[in-house]
């Protein structure tokens, strides 16, 4: 699987979802709690993340989401 690089956008604690913007293109990729890769399945808005990157029921969806 190929790893993109980018920083979280948007994220919602309470329900789980947020949106990736991707460094290289800009593209939103829509990202779950259950795609995060660390204990607290929690993300930052501005935090640079690395993760890849899948087509699901929402379109493009991030998957093994690292925080750096």
């Amino acid at each position: 699987m190929r790893l993109h690089l980018g920083y979280v956008k948007y994220f919602d604690d309470t329900e789980g979802i947020g949106l990736i913007i991707t460094d290289h293109d800009g593209q939103e990729i829509y990202v779950n709690r259950r795609s995060i890769a660390t204990e607290d399945k929690s993300l930052v808005v501005g935090q640079q993340v690395e993760f890849g990157v899948y087509r699901g029921y929402h379109g493009l969806t991030a998957s093994d989401v690292l925080g750096l």
